[in-house]
């Protein structure tokens, strides 16, 4: 049995530096897809900062990282998914 699947995957670095005097806390948040459609698969890659929080709010697909940043420390978020679905069918923005 051989399975065509197709796979896109999409990854970003996210930087946030404390330019206060004092430590602060600081909640980046951003998405992943989310399929309704059990064929296609959205998943994280393994080399991504791990989110403190996944489907914030209980909204799917909603991430959260969050942390205190020292003054003028840097942050840098490594982050991205993965989409799988079969090579027959369209995946609208892929």
């Amino acid at each position: 049995l051989i399975t065509r699947e197709q796979r896109i995957e999409r990854q970003y670095l996210i930087t946030v530096t404390n330019r206060h005097k004092m430590a602060m806390p600081v909640t980046v948040f951003d998405q992943i897809p989310v399929s309704s459609d059990e064929s296609i698969t959205v998943e994280l890659l393994k080399n991504s900062t791990k989110p403190t929080q996944q489907n914030v709010e209980n909204r799917a697909g909603v991430l959260a990282w969050e942390n205190e940043l020292k003054p003028q420390q840097k942050e840098t978020i490594n982050f991205g998914y993965a989409v799988s679905y079969p090579q027959d069918k369209q995946v609208p923005g892929f």
